[in-house]
C-alpha cells in the first residue's frame, strides 16, 4: 500500500490495486513521502470510502483538521465500538472530525449554538449520550477549554446516526424531534405524569425510534390481521384518540397517512405506560 498524500501526522491518503484508502496512526504520516510504502503495523484504523469518487474531499477535510481534533475523533469512535458493543458506521470517525472541526472554529470565534434537543437526547438516547459526555470531557481537556453540554448532545447525535449506519447527520436530529413532538401531543392530550423510569416507557420509546424511522423511510407497517383493532379502539378509547392526534401530525409533518397497524401499535404501547402493571 504506497502513500498517495500526507495529509496529516496521523493520516495518510494511500492505494493499492486501484483502491484508495484514507489511514490513520499517531506518526503514521510522520518522516514519509508521497510513494513511500505504508508500514501496516503503523496503521490503527482503516477508512474505506464506499463512494471512491469522494476520496479526495474526505483527504481535504482531514488535511485541514485540527491534529487534536482527529485523535479525539479516534478515540470517541473506539469508546461507542467497545461500550455500545454494536457494528457502527466506519464513516464515524469522519463525521466526528466534521463536527468538532466546525464546534471549535465557532467557539474560536465566539459563536455558541444551543443545543435545543438536549434534554431528549438525555432521555432517548441515555448509552449515547454517555459516550457524547466523555468525549465532550476529552475535548475541553485537550483543547483547554470548558464546551458546554449541548456538546455532548451533539457528540450523542453522531454516534445514534453511526449505530444506524447513516451517513446524513441530520436523521438522528429528525428521530429525537420527531419523538419530543409525540411526546408533547402524549402529554398535553393526557395531562398526567408518567414513570420515565418504568420498563413500559422504555418500550414506548423504542417503539417511537423504530417508528421514526420507519416515517423517515417511508416505510411504514403493511396492515395484516387487525381483528384485535376494534376491541383495542373500545378498551383503549383515550389512548386511540392520542394515536389519531399522532396521526395526525405525521399527516400534517411528513405527509404519510399511518396505517391500522401503525395506530394499533400506538394504542397499545400508550396504554401500557398509563396503566403499568
Amino acid at each position: 500500500m504506497k502513500i498517495v498524500k500526507l495529509l496529516n501526522s496521523s493520516v495518510v491518503w494511500a492505494q493499492e490495486q486501484e483502491k484508495e484508502y484514507i489511514l490513520f496512526g499517531r506518526g503514521l504520516g510522520y518522516n514519509h513521502k508521497k510513494g513511500d510504502e505504508v508500514d501496516p503495523r503503523e496503521i490503527e484504523r482503516v477508512f474505506i470510502p464506499q463512494d471512491q469518487t469522494r476520496t479526495g474531499q474526505y483527504a481535504e477535510l482531514l488535511e485541514q483538521a485540527d491534529s487534536r481534533i482527529i485523535d479525539i475523533a479516534g478515540q470517541i469512535a473506539r469508546m461507542a465500538q467497545i461500550q455500545l458493543k454494536c457494528e457502527l458506521s466506519p464513516y464515524l470517525p469522519i463525521a466526528l472530525i466534521d463536527h468538532l472541526q466546525f464546534t471549535l472554529q465557532r467557539w474560536e470565534k465566539g459563536i455558541h449554538l444551543q443545543n435545543k434537543l438536549l434534554f431528549e437526547v438525555q432521555r432517548i438516547y441515555p448509552e449515547e449520550f454517555a459516550i457524547g459526555e466523555q468525549g465532550r470531557k476529552l475535548l475541553n481537556e485537550a483543547l483547554g477549554q470548558e464546551f458546554p453540554l449541548d456538546e455532548a448532545g451533539n457528540i450523542a447525535f453522531h454516534i445514534v446516526n453511526a449505530r444506524n449506519q447513516e451517513q446524513d447527520s441530520s436523521s438522528g436530529f429528525q428521530i429525537v424531534e420527531m419523538i419530543k413532538d409525540i411526546l408533547n401531543i402524549c402529554q398535553y392530550h393526557f395531562h398526567t405524569e408518567v414513570d420515565v423510569g418504568s420498563l413500559a416507557y422504555s418500550r414506548l420509546i423504542i417503539h417511537l425510534e423504530f417508528f421514526a424511522k420507519r416515517i423517515l423511510r417511508k416505510e411504514l407497517l403493511a396492515d395484516s390481521d387487525l381483528s384485535l383493532l376494534g376491541m383495542i379502539q373500545k378498551q383503549c378509547r383515550q389512548e386511540y384518540q392520542c394515536a389519531e392526534k399522532i396521526k395526525k401530525y405525521i399527516r400534517a409533518g411528513y405527509g404519510m397517512e399511518l396505517s391500522e397497524e401503525e395506530m394499533l401499535y400506538l394504542t397499545v404501547h400508550l396504554h401500557r405506560v398509563l396503566h403499568p402493571r
